[in-house]
């Protein structure tokens, strides 16, 4: 009798096993399928391909900078720190400094509301060669804060703060819109200044039409400013 008992006691503990197996072999079935399902419904993060007429692939940062965050943008004393253009709503655009890839491709800022000063051109109020500044004409979703350049007309003012609080105005002289080839065999051209005897300002950036299969712009704007 007492061999019967503790038979039917196995049995009773092993199927109270089992259905707690199969209860968590269900809840994990569940969560693994929850979390599938986020994973499909999470946005991914967008990534485009610089714009610049010179330089490397990267992501593309939409954030917009915050006031504070201008405010206490600091660079050394002799860089550039902002940049404006009022007749195209452009005040104090942070002036990042940049340099040459490994592909000799010129680099540009990260995000779209700054420009890129190349640290191989001029220091502003330097007296002669020309500053070259590149920025983004938008992202992904939003425009940069270069979309407009090509609206830019001759005899604008385009103003850059130093680190040290110095100002220097810079005149625009000429405007071209190019092909992405012309470009590429201007840019000698875009780091000197277009006065022989004035310090230069050159900024470059993209337009025209999309061409999905190159993930650029099939035009380049390039604008050449003189000191005043």
């Amino acid at each position: 009798m007492a061999l019967k008992v503790k038979r039917v006691t196995q049995r009773v503990i092993q199927s109270a096993l089992a259905v707690v197996l199969l209860v968590l072999v269900a809840c994990i079935g569940i969560v693994t399928y929850n979390e599938w399902q986020m994973s499909q419904n999470r946005p991914e993060r967008k990534k485009i391909i610089n714009n610049s007429a010179t330089a490397s692939q990267q992501e593309i940062d939409e954030t917009v900078p915050t006031e504070q965050e201008v405010v206490e943008y600091v660079v050394p004393a002799e860089k550039p720190r902002y940049l404006s253009v009022t007749s195209l709503g452009i005040t104090n655009a942070r002036v990042r400094e940049i340099g040459i890839d490994e592909n000799g491709k010129l680099g540009a800022p990260t995000n779209i509301f700054d420009v890129a000063w190349y640290r191989g051109s001029a220091l502003p109020g330097s007296g002669s060669g020309a500053l070259l500044i590149d920025g983004h004409n938008g992202g992904p979703t939003l425009d940069g804060v270069f979309k407009k350049l090509n609206q830019l007309s001759e005899g604008a003012i385009i103003t850059i703060e130093r680190g040290d609080g110095a100002r220097f105005s810079y005149r625009v002289a000429e405007k071209h819109i190019m092909t992405v080839a012309e470009t590429d065999a201007y840019m000698a051209v875009m780091l000197t200044s277009i006065s022989a005897s004035k310090e230069g300002l050159n900024l470059i950036t993209c337009t025209g039409n999309w061409v999905q299969a190159q993930q650029t712009y099939d035009q380049r704007v390039v604008i050449r400013a003189v000191r005043e």
